[in-house]
């Protein structure tokens, strides 16, 4: 209780609805806090239906629902939704991935659909938002202001992408195994490329591969379709380097933000890609996702969200040392998938923690005859402790 009315306390004092501090004082009883020695997670709000991307800034927190096909605006403080994204010219197709670009400013990554081979490869595109509180009317208000298609990109599923310092996006193609970048002015172009589709083009780290067999999340078997394992998917970055995980590979790699840009043909600038963190001895898998570099507290600070184990990750830029900083918990990190860390506010930079049960639904996982969902999704927040 005492850890429940600490956060309840954190909202009371914020500049948010009229009714946020009723609805906090309602809903703290209900908290699952864990507490361990190197941070405190809690179930900071739950969803009706699956979410899946994350950002947020001092007074909201953005998620989208891929499968209803929205992006909603959710108080910081109490988790309540209070409004949501208008979608784009032609609507959202898959709305999955989210970046902050800046105050008020936010993108949104749309796939175009889930990887279908009987179809033609969809067309990804990155929607760019403004947003504000009107404080007359105390209401959430957002307005579209360009779409970005990746006209021309080879693109099968783009899981992921990341804002560089230059202002352009990094984008993750998982299927192909690729990186392509979007200029600020929309131009697309290879950043870390295959030659071509032959096996032997494959570049490694970023490439696919077999899924291995065996494994299971929470007790229950998990197979994705076709035993088919992801390359390059989530992705994070600071001043000097990319940072991205591989379902194939396991571990966190690094490239420098340089070589994506550099004189050479985009098939070879993967030759500068690193292991920075390899997989622990012994792993059957070492799944991160949801990757986080820390702006606000630890320097030299990446967490990772180990989907598998139902963890979260804290891993050390400058050595690849890795340590579990919360977890496992199988109610607030039930496959968690994504994750942000909001700037600070009385001092805290939480991370929002997405989790989106793929190991119980049956349009991921193969290994079930139907869906195992538990409902509601939760959405959790952790606050690190500072190692130094």
């Amino acid at each position: 209780m005492g850890c429940a009315l600490w956060i309840s306390s954190l909202a009371g004092c914020a500049d948010v609805p009229a009714d946020a501090t009723d609805e906090v004082s309602a809903s703290s009883e209900a908290l699952r806090v864990r507490v361990e020695r190197r941070a405190i997670a809690y179930d900071w709000t739950t969803r009706d239906a699956m979410p899946h991307g994350v950002a947020g800034d001092e007074r909201f927190v953005f998620l989208t629902e891929p499968l209803t096909g929205r992006v909603v605006a959710l108080s910081r403080y109490t988790g309540r939704e209070l409004g949501e994204l208008p979608a784009p010219p032609g609507g959202f197709v898959l709305p999955f991935a989210l970046r902050s670009t800046g105050v008020g400013t936010l993108a949104v990554l749309d796939p175009g659909g889930f990887p279908d081979p009987t179809a033609p490869p969809p067309t990804a595109s990155i929607h760019e938002y403004e947003y504000r509180w009107d404080r007359r009317a105390r209401r959430f208000e957002a307005d579209h202001v360009r779409s970005l298609p990746m006209t021309g990109a080879i693109t099968l599923f783009v899981e992921d992408f990341e804002v560089l310092p230059d202002g352009s996006y990094v984008v993750s193609e998982s299927i192909l195994g690729a990186l392509w970048i979007v200029e600020p002015d929309g131009t697309v172009r290879p950043g870390v490329v295959p030659a071509g589709f032959a096996p032997s083009d494959a570049i490694p780290g970023l490439a696919p591969c077999g899924f291995p067999a065996g494994v299971s999340v929470d007790g229950i078997p998990f197979e994705p379709a076709g035993m088919f394992a992801p390359g390059v998917g989530f992705l994070a970055a600071d001043d000097t380097y990319l940072y991205f995980g591989n379902t194939c590979a396991g571990g966190l790699r690094r490239l420098p933000i340089a070589a994506l840009s550099d004189g050479r043909a985009p098939h070879l600038r993967g030759a500068d890609i690193e292991l920075l963190s390899p997989p622990p001895p012994g792993s059957v898998t070492d799944v991160l996702k949801g990757l986080v570099v820390d702006r606000y507290g630890e320097p030299d600070t990446l967490y990772a969200m180990d989907a598998i184990a139902l963890e979260v990750l804290r891993i050390d830029l400058v050595t690849g040392a890795r340590e579990r900083l919360i977890g496992p918990d199988a109610v607030l990190f039930d496959f968690p998938v994504c994750a942000t860390q909001l700037p600070p506010v009385f001092g805290l930079s939480p991370l929002v923690v997405v989790s989106d049960q793929e190991h119980r639904w049956t349009g991921i996982n193969a290994a079930l005859t139907e869906d195992q969902f538990r409902l509601p999704f939760v959405v959790a927040k952790v606050i690190p402790f500072h190692r130094r």
